[in-house]
């Protein structure tokens, strides 16, 4: 029961830092498109 339930925290934490991951990248993509956007205008 208790390795069950340690894998399924690693795995949750595991998706958790790629999502983060995902956020992160796509924030900082989006921060620059913005500003690029932003100085167009």
């Amino acid at each position: 029961m208790l390795v069950l339930v340690l894998d399924k925290l690693l795995l949750k934490r595991s998706w958790f830092f790629l999502f983060l991951l995902m956020i992160i990248s796509e924030a900082l993509g989006l921060g620059n498109r913005n500003d690029v956007e932003w100085c167009d205008s």
